[in-house]
């Protein structure tokens, strides 16, 4: 395999393992702090209060559709949360932020390297065939 093709494993199984597998660890962890220490803006606000709501909807596809998920969603990106002041909050969500910019910017280096090296992108495909099958 040729430098390029690591350099395109690497951006590509960065990028996913940000956004697939750390982000919805912060998430369960913003959630579960809200429920324990802001309870009552929970029930204010409409987000479910239940302690295993995310993992079931975040990992599982046969789950209803919730409308505490689209709650929990606009509380956040509407910057709501930051009347409760609680500084392990904004920490949260910076982190989250955060790992999607990374997730965004490795992606987008990844296409950037398809372009500007005109690279086969079947050659990156097989490479992940191969590393699925060891």
């Amino acid at each position: 395999m040729s430098a390029l093709g690591v350099i395109q494993a690497s951006l590509l199984t960065v990028s996913v393992v940000l956004f697939v597998i750390l982000q919805p660890i912060f998430y369960v962890q913003i959630h579960l702090h809200l429920v324990r220490h802001h309870r009552k803006a929970c029930d204010r606000v409409g987000i479910s209060t239940d302690a295993w709501y995310m993992w079931k909807h975040l990992w599982k596809d046969d789950c209803e559709p919730d409308n505490s998920l689209v709650v929990f969603d606009r509380f956040f990106y509407s910057g709501k949360y930051q009347a409760l002041k609680d500084k392990r909050l904004d920490a949260l969500w910076h982190r989250v932020r955060l790992i999607r910019r990374m997730s965004g910017v490795g992606f987008a280096l990844l296409l950037l390297t398809f372009l500007v090296f005109r690279a086969d992108p079947a050659h990156i495909w097989d490479f992940l065939r191969e590393l699925a099958r060891s």
